[in-house]
């Protein structure tokens, strides 16, 4: 019996990874220009290690892609921290 709760249900779980995949992330002070509509973040104010935050930008498409997705599969996303 499978542990994965998408899988019981019937469907697919698909395990993705963000950082350089889905989305890129840099230091706010790295961040390179973009084009005018990219979907764009700073998470983690405040922290120790980067204390101004980490600048995120979606790649483009990915809110379609999700929930193409969804429609068929459970998504589990992961992010490598060191």
């Amino acid at each position: 019996m499978s542990t994965c709760p998408h899988r019981a249900q019937g469907h697919l779980t698909v395990v993705l990874d963000l950082d350089g995949t889905l989305v890129s992330s840099y230091t706010p002070a790295r961040a390179p220009r973009l084009p005018a509509g990219m979907n764009t973040y700073i998470v983690g104010r405040g922290a120790r290690m980067n204390p101004n935050g980490v600048f995120v930008v979606e790649r483009p498409g990915l809110t379609h892609f999700f929930q193409q997705l969804s429609s068929f599969a459970g998504a589990q996303t992961y992010l490598l921290v060191l």
